[in-house]
């Protein structure tokens, strides 16, 4: 699964604004990359916001199964239960969420990165890291308890776009096509950078110097299209399988699209069916857990079985140990004068010696009705 861009985190958060004013039941987690915050609304009830991260979030139509307990998962229980979802928002154009709780005396933010492999950290209302759920060291920042909490910022935003901004990043860039300048310094993905050409009616692989002031208007106002479009939830079908999710159907993607009420029921629908759905280092532990245990379940029952086989075995030397201990003192007495080879021969037939081994110095005896001892 691809991790929300800005855009289609830009359409979430504009889903979940309700929740501002929930409280916080409680918090789980599922391995390292998935929570799960369970809120109360009035007079709406439970709501359940998942975190994929890295990935994604959303409104969860049902709660999984959670067995994990971190001590980063219990620090944010211990702090943030009870407490109320004040705001919901987007470090705009960053792939960030800032989430504001307003507990009995404190404050406290939750700052969601989508960025790399993703992040989760916890601060005070000054933005005092409290702590993350991996600590880092940028070149630019720092994300260890006690430090003060800072985001990359990028210099063109996109959702605040105007026509100076534009001609100065179209006449600045080291990009050499105008895709890949949407893409990287306006920060819109390569998908939506495609998407904003096309609609635009522009060579995607023209140099971002050489627009006109007439295609530049052009452009801008298709990112300003873009980024107000109104939400259609869709989730992109390509040979009877999910293969993408937008907030809504793109010109330059074609497929059947199936259409959704919210981003959220989307993206849901798209983690449960995806083929490429990311399986967490969590379900690989889980699975692989649920092999050794399947493989030791397998070696108790032959065990058990090695055992009952083993008892009978001693019952039966027990039971005839007098008879089995006049046998061997019989044949230690003449292997001193006859060597095994010649016990072997001159024990043929007998009645409870059923087999000599010469090599192993060892015999076969019928005992116990038929139950052998060796």
């Amino acid at each position: 699964m691809k991790a929300l861009s800005s855009l289609d985190l830009h359409c979430m958060v504009g889903e979940l604004k309700p929740l501002e004013g929930s409280r916080v039941d409680n918090i789980y987690q599922k391995g390292k990359e998935e929570f799960l915050f369970q809120l109360h609304k009035s007079n709406e009830g439970k709501k359940l916001l998942r975190v994929l991260v890295g990935k994604a979030l959303f409104l969860a139509s049902h709660k999984e199964e959670m067995e994990t307990l971190s001590g980063f998962c219990m620090l944010l229980r211990k702090h943030l239960g009870n407490a109320t979802l004040a705001s919901l928002s987007q470090i705009e154009p960053e792939r960030i969420i800032k989430i504001v709780f307003e507990a009995k005396d404190s404050s406290y933010a939750l700052y969601i990165e989508f960025l790399g492999k993703g992040n989760v950290i916890f601060s005070d209302g000054k933005g005092i890291i409290i702590d993350a759920l991996t600590h880092h060291e940028f070149r630019d920042r720092t994300i260890f308890p006690k430090q003060k909490y800072a985001h990359p910022t990028m210099q063109y935003n996109a959702f605040s776009l105007e026509a100076d901004y534009l001609s100065s990043l179209l006449s600045s860039t080291a990009k050499e096509s105008l895709v890949k300048c949407l893409a990287i310094d306006l920060g819109l993905g390569g998908l939506y950078a495609e998407e904003v050409c096309a609609r635009a009616k522009m060579d995607k692989n023209k140099r971002p110097a050489e627009l006109t002031a007439k295609e530049q208007s052009a452009l801008l106002k298709a990112v300003k299209q873009l980024i107000s479009q109104q939400p259609r939830p869709v989730v992109l079908m390509k040979n009877d399988a999910v293969s993408d999710v937008f907030p809504f159907p793109l010109e330059t993607i074609g497929g059947d699209y199936q259409v959704f009420p919210s981003l959220s029921e989307a993206l849901e629908h798209y983690c449960a069916h995806a083929r490429d759905a990311p399986t967490t280092s969590y379900d690989a532990k889980v699975a692989e857990l649920k092999r050794i245990i399947e493989q030791q379940e397998k070696n108790i029952t032959l065990l058990e079985a090695e055992e009952q086989e083993q008892r009978r075995k001693a019952d039966a030397i027990y039971a005839n140990y007098a008879q089995i201990s006049t046998i061997l003192d019989e044949l230690k007495a003449i292997s001193r004068k006859h060597s095994w080879q010649d016990i072997q021969k001159k024990t043929k037939g007998h009645a409870i010696i059923k087999g000599v081994n010469p090599r192993e110095k060892s015999i076969v005896l019928d005992i116990a009705e038929n139950k052998s001892a060796q």
